[in-house]
């Protein structure tokens, strides 16, 4: 009798422990965030979605940080601190670990989350199986907080597909994935100590369907003590080094990217010029995207982007008084064609 009641209560504390559960981790780590961390926090705790829990990794920061994560007394905040600051990557990976979710929300300490953000994207990863992680268009403010603008131009999965190839595409705080899938390929590569956002979602898309709500459901802060500022020439340096290993790993075998260093540059929107010799590279990594496509994703679609892509370069050329670069390309009938549909 005593071991059938044992059982019982197990049972019992194993299904308590499974409701309590919370369907979402919301992530997010924080080095000397005291000035916009309150905002940030607030936001995530006025979600209209309630069943979620907020993982809150403090990487050794230094400044009143610890002070105001603690005045929070939200039981849905869970605070974990590192003795020393170790790197926003390995925070991330160690909150990956901690996260009781099933689905992982990111949120940087001096981002805003809108209301319905959390609601909207688990009704979206409900509803879709095959999508692995969805992103979301966003709104661009300033230190003080105002609406500089709005990027909402966002991609189809076949688009972010090809585009992750070659630059980011994805604000970091609007996503939220499984995460199984990214624990599955290693997290966040910790060698990086930036752009390991785009390094992640580069591998996460290679494995599953990835998409994007075109309703802005996060505000993203432009200012000048944000990583993406501060730390800009090792930014670009490490999303080069990204793009590179991307297409390396395409292809098959090592490349010489520099030649179309144009091509990422184009993300960065510092493109001054593209060469033949570059479109004609371009051409073959186009092809090889198009054999390799994975089948949750459209091909037709992605190849119809890849038209669209190149049409977009030889217009560049024609911009920037290229001519020499035109006349080449016009003895190919299929850049012809493109020439063509310029007009």
């Amino acid at each position: 009798m005593s071991y059938l009641l044992f059982k019982i209560i197990q049972i019992i504390e194993q299904y308590s422990e499974n409701m309590n559960v919370p369907k979402v981790t919301v992530l997010m780590t924080v080095y000397n965030g005291e000035k916009f961390l309150r905002k940030a926090v607030e936001s995530v705790l006025g979600q209209t979605f309630e069943d979620f829990e907020l993982l809150i990794i403090n990487d050794g920061s230094t400044d009143r940080t610890a002070e105001v994560l603690h005045g929070f007394q939200d039981p849905r905040v869970r605070i974990f601190g590192n003795r020393e600051n170790l790197g926003v990557y390995h925070s991330a990976n160690r909150g990956l670990k901690l996260a009781q979710g099933e689905y992982v929300a990111r949120i940087d300490a001096d981002d805003v989350a809108l209301p319905r953000r959390v609601e909207e994207q688990v009704a979206y990863l409900d509803t879709h199986p095959d999508v692995g992680l969805v992103a979301s268009a966003a709104e661009i403010i300033d230190e003080n907080g105002l609406t500089v603008s709005v990027v909402n131009d966002v991609l189809s999965p076949e688009q972010i597909y090809y585009t992750l190839f070659f630059n980011n595409c994805i604000f970091h705080s609007s996503v939220m994935f499984r995460k199984g899938i990214a624990l599955g390929i290693g997290g966040y590569d910790e060698t990086l100590k930036r752009a390991s956002d785009f390094d992640l979602w580069s591998r996460m898309s290679t494995v599953s369907r990835i998409d994007c709500i075109r309703e802005p459901l996060v505000k993203w802060r432009g200012s000048p003590t944000n990583m993406s500022t501060v730390f800009k020439n090792e930014q670009d340096d490490a999303a080069y080094r990204i793009f590179a290993k991307n297409i390396g790993g395409l292809m098959g075998k090592p490349i010489d990217v520099e030649s179309i260093r144009c091509i990422h540059d184009d993300g960065l929107e510092r493109c001054f010029s593209v060469s033949y010799d570059a479109l004609l590279e371009l051409e073959k990594i186009q092809q090889q995207l198009l054999e390799s496509c994975p089948a949750w994703l459209e091909k037709d679609t992605l190849a119809a982007f890849c038209q669209q892509k190149m049409r977009h370069y030889v217009g560049i050329m024609l911009v920037h008084h290229q001519i020499t670069d035109v006349l080449r390309l016009l003895r190919h009938a299929r850049f012809r064609k493109l020439f063509l549909e310029l007009f």
